[in-house]
Order: structure tokens, then sequence, then C-alpha cells
């Protein structure tokens, strides 16, 4: 069986070991958190996350965290972090600004192979299922790390009611919007592997990205003979 961290392995080769002293990790809302230095940093500024029921990373960039600690507020444990730059100390999953700016959603997943890494595909596509409030998000692709294409957008939205109001009132959750995004009519054919990227960068938006599903089609054999 492959290790929890096979899927990181390009990640591993990023790691400066000669401060790897400084990593420090924390088990948090269903989620464990490891901050480590890379890319010849000599203070943590990466996180990779690891989510057990999903049994999947992710890798969160710009973070420079050296030490979590966690504390009860009113009732309810909340993450706290030191930032290894400025030794600053922040609230973490709290808001919707990082240190007074807004937060820019951004995606990117893995190199997809489709499980057969040497092999060409000849076109596929990509479904996005996701929720979130007045914002809209922009799909890409990128074909054998060449470069991002853009397939379309999603456009989020919610329904709620405006104060005052007069009371009986309904209260309306963010609407689930879906958009199945086609490879070759992007001109996207003949590839052996794919890179997709999720961004939204409308302010207040509270993007959850329920699922992602990229699929891809085996380039026929057509025999010379």
């Amino acid at each position: 069986s492959f290790p929890l961290s096979y899927s990181l392995a390009n990640e591993f080769s990023r790691i400066n070991w000669a401060y790897i002293n400084k990593a420090c990790a924390i088990y948090f809302d269903n989620k464990y958190i490891i901050s480590l230095p890379v890319d010849g940093a000599n203070y943590n500024n990466i996180c990779w996350v690891y989510y057990p029921a999903y049994k999947s990373w992710v890798v969160y960039t710009g973070w420079n965290i050296s030490r979590f600690a966690t504390m009860n507020l009113g009732g309810k444990q909340c993450l706290f972090a030191v930032d290894s730059v400025n030794g600053r100390v922040y609230k973490m999953f709290d808001s919707l600004s990082d240190n007074g700016e807004e937060i820019v959603y951004d995606t990117v997943t893995r190199m997809e192979d489709f499980s057969v890494p040497m092999q060409y595909k000849d076109g596929g596509g990509l479904k996005v299922r996701a929720e979130g409030g007045n914002g809209t998000l922009t799909i890409y692709a990128n074909p054998d790390d060449s470069t991002w294409i853009e397939l379309g957008t999603i456009t989020l939205s919610v329904s709620g009611v405006t104060f005052p109001v007069a009371f009986p009132a309904n209260f309306y959750l963010p609407q689930e919007a879906i958009g199945n995004f086609h490879l070759d009519s992007k001109g996207i054919r003949k590839f052996k592997k794919c890179q997709f990227r999720i961004y939204c960068d409308s302010q207040n938006a509270r993007v959850t990205v329920i699922e992602t599903l990229a699929t891809a089609f085996a380039e026929p054999y057509i025999s010379e003979g």
C-alpha cells in the first residue's frame, strides 16, 4: 500500500531540510495541518492539510505559521496561529479577510493522469458543483503543464431577506450551481496529463466546492498497416 503522503511526492522535493526542525502541526476541525519550510526558506512558509474524512490533501500557500494554538472562546474551540515573519497572532478560519485583505478563492488541483500516465487522451470534461454567495467561479485547464486555458464560468447566488422586514419571512440557503465544461471545445486534445484551477475574486463570496469530477477519453489506436 502507498503511504498517506504519496500524492504529495512532488511537494516533498521542495522541503528545506536544513530548517525542518521548525515544522509544526495540529489537528483541528477534522483537518491535520502541517506547517513547514519549502523552496529555500528558513521559516515555515507553506501548509499541507490532510482531510481524514476524504483521505485527501490540500496545499495552502501564503501561510507563514511558526506555531499553532487552540483556545475556547464563548464555548467554541478556536484555532490561532503565529506568523513566522512578523510574529503576529491570527485567528484562523474566522472571517472573509486575511489581515484586512479580501480572501481570494484559488484552488489548483494536482496534475491528473487518469491512472494511465503514458497514454495520450483525446478530449474530456470537468464537472464542478459548488455553492456560495454572489460570486463568479472561473474554471481553467492546463494540459501537460503548458498554459492555463479558460473553460468557462459558474455564477454563484444566494437568496435571502433584507432588513428591516415584516415577519414571517423566509430565509434561503446559498444556491447550488453546477458547471460542465468540455475540454475539446477549447481545443484541448491529445494530452497525457491535465491540471485544473477554480478561481473566485468576488468579495464576501463564501465559496464551497462540493464536487469536482474530471474525465478523459483514451486516444483511439489507428493501425497504419
